[in-house]
């Protein structure tokens, strides 16, 4: 539960960045993630 508590208050900061929707913010997000790891 935590992780996905983590997950989505990440998509909520990148959200408020201009011009960032859901959609892009979740893009990111998974971006992120996936870069962390590589």
């Amino acid at each position: 539960m935590s992780d996905t508590n983590s997950l989505d208050t990440l998509i909520q900061s990148l959200k408020r960045l201009p011009g960032v929707g859901i959609k892009s913010a979740q893009r990111m997000a998974f971006h992120l993630l996936q870069h962390d790891r590589a």
